[in-house]
């Protein structure tokens, strides 16, 4: 089930993200996973949830992914490792994108990396610009109309 974020979701969310991002950011220097990892600490989420709308993906109970909607910007969708590759990431990613279209977005944006970079194309997200990098390789910013 997809649902609003709730304060009391912060810190499962947190860990999800947190775990994520250690396991598939490993090849980079500790200090800048770190670094990545304090932007989603328990007080940084709920702090975000102010300005975002913030989906999690709850099932029997447990939190197994997100995802960030900010106008017509998409961010941080996170699934739970034991849990990807099962069509939940494509179930947020839909769901947000149903959301900027009732708020009358035609267009929604993000930005993807070398893992995730081939998933969006899949659905739909065209490459509008590539940034290189100094210590996370490259960043692909991607958009996609919606109909």
């Amino acid at each position: 089930m997809i649902r609003e974020f709730e304060e009391k979701d912060a810190k499962e969310l947190s860990d999800l993200i947190t775990r994520n991002i250690k396991i598939n950011n490993s090849r980079y220097n500790v200090a800048i996973v770190d670094k990545f990892c304090r932007k989603y600490s328990p007080e940084e989420i709920i702090k975000k949830s102010k300005i975002s709308l913030i989906v999690v993906l709850e099932e029997k109970g447990k939190l197994i992914g997100t995802g960030t909607l900010e106008g017509n910007y998409i961010n941080a969708i996170y699934i739970n490792l034991e849990s990807q590759s099962q069509g939940f990431g494509s179930l947020i990613l839909e769901f947000l994108e149903g959301k900027a279209k009732e708020k009358g977005e035609s267009w929604v944006k993000l930005h993807g990396t070398r893992g995730s970079f081939g998933f969006y194309e899949k659905k739909g997200y065209v490459v509008d610009h590539i940034v290189e990098g100094k210590t996370n390789g490259k960043t692909y910013f991607m958009t996609k109309k919606l109909i």
